[in-house]
């Protein structure tokens, strides 16, 4: 754990260095292919952690490993196809494009993307450099599996191996995170700095108050990967706030922690500030469309609309095109009714405020994509199961049907990820071209986006 937790901050740190170097103007091609090395390493280094893990693991355990390996090699699939996410061809990719071909991170009009917080996307601007989209996927694909990585880590926090595994295959069939491991989209590594930094706070009561000091880092990424995080705000202070005065710490020590958690992001909102004359820019534009995407142009109006809206807001989760498992949803029946046991218990406190403030997140911020809020979702899940399993499972039976309900929504959500992979090795495996490939993508929504990218006018 505590080596985990120190290679995710050096992780953090060379987000931070990349970040310093982008605004300089300096990013030296061989300094670029170093670090593309260096991240390579990360998945070797947590499949030869698994390597030594398994002799330690039941029969039981063993298979739901297998399980796990087994979406992931799914996933890396979907690494070798061509890209066609929406965001990723419409702005993501001619972002990191662009910073390369000027060298420095600076203000393009006709992309006010590129005056976005862009803390992730410079991680994946290393593989874009090294090995085209492929490289930036291989950059996705590695922050899915790192937070597959700190997923099972937060669940050991409370639950048996058997189950932190289970928990950890379904996280990997959360539509979002199955998607987005093998795609250039910046919200799994935004999920991965919050659960992370979830996880360093876990820690602090058990180790020492540097685990405080990395988790303000690691929520600091997050306010650097996406504007909206600063929505995020309020929760991050007040699990700063809360992890400092139960440690009866110094005044001095909790202003150090407020600094680090600004110190990601403050140089994007400078450099916005620079160029545009607004710190927050690229929030300011889509406000535009509010209308178009929220239902109504005034912000005050748009946000009493979804408070009367409010009754259906998990009918509404039940039919999101980013779905999240069944049980998620089911998991706020138990959670209600051990309310009081979680209140008195710190740490599932935590875990209870964290998703339940995400899931107003993801209600108040159109377009209303479970994507926003992933970190949310996966702790809402894992909730629910410690919930259920430390009050509501008391035999071997009943632990039994409770394991037996995990596996069958492992098994229903495979069934879309296995459509999903018979599809690209049809690419990959036969005489389809890329332009056939690509062809099955158009919907009338995304076809400009794809033809901009892979077929340019000259």
């Amino acid at each position: 754990m505590g080596l985990f937790l120190f290679l995710v901050s050096l992780f953090s740190a060379v987000g931070f260095m990349l970040t310093l170097l982008g605004f300089w103007g300096w990013l030296p091609s061989f300094f670029l292919y170093l670090l593309f090395s260096v991240f390579l390493v990360v998945p070797v280094s947590i499949l030869y952690r698994l390597f030594l893990f398994i002799p330690q693991l039941s029969k039981n355990e063993r298979v739901f490993l297998f399980v796990i390996l087994t979406i992931w090699f799914g996933h890396f699939i979907q690494v070798l196809v061509p890209e066609t996410g929406f965001d990723a061809l419409w702005y993501h990719l001619p972002v990191v494009e662009h910073i390369l071909s000027i060298g420095k991170i600076t203000y393009l009009p006709e992309l006010y993307q590129t005056m976005n917080p862009l803390f992730a996307d410079m991680y994946f601007l290393v593989g874009y450099f090294v090995a085209g989209s492929v490289g930036a996927k291989l950059v996705a694909y590695l922050f899915g599996m790192m937070l597959a990585a700190t997923t099972y880590f937060v669940a050991r926090f409370f639950l048996r191996r058997d189950l932190s595994l289970l928990v950890v295959a379904t996280v990997s069939l959360f539509q979002v995170v199955a998607w987005q491991s093998s795609s250039f989209y910046v919200d799994v590594a935004k999920a991965f700095f919050e659960l992370a930094g979830l996880l360093a706070i876990l820690n602090v009561s058990k180790k020492s108050t540097r685990f405080l000091l990395l988790a303000a880092l690691l929520f600091s990424a997050s306010l650097a990967t996406k504007m909206f995080s600063l929505f995020l705000v309020p929760l991050f202070l007040g699990i700063l706030w809360s992890s400092w005065k139960e440690r009866k710490l110094k005044v001095s020590f909790f202003v150090v922690l407020v600094v680090v958690l600004f110190v990601c992001a403050l140089p994007y909102y400078l450099g916005a500030w620079r160029y545009t004359g607004n710190p927050v820019f690229s929030l300011v534009v889509p406000l535009a469309i509010l209308g178009e995407i929220g239902g109504s142009g005034s912000v005050v109006g748009y946000v009493l609309r979804r408070i009367k809206l409010s009754p259906l807001l998990f009918v509404t989760l039940l039919f999101a095109r980013d779905y999240v498992p069944p049980l998620t949803l089911l998991a706020v029946i138990p959670i209600a009714k051990r309310f009081k046991d979680i209140s008195r218990d710190y740490t599932l406190k935590l875990l209870g405020v964290f998703s339940f403030y995400q899931l107003g997140i993801w209600w108040f911020v159109p377009p209303f994509s479970t994507r926003y809020a992933l970190s949310g979702f996966i702790t809402l899940f894992l909730l629910g199961v410690i919930v259920v399993d430390r009050y509501f499972v008391h035999t071997k039976r009943q632990r039994f049907v409770f394991m037996v309900m995990l596996c069958l929504q492992i098994a229903v959500l495979s069934i879309p990820r296995v459509i999903v992979a018979g599809r690209s090795l049809t690419y990959l495996l036969t005489a389809q071209t890329q332009r056939e490939y690509l062809q099955q993508f158009y919907d009338g929504t995304i076809d400009d986006k794809i033809n901009d990218w892979y077929y340019p006018k000259k």
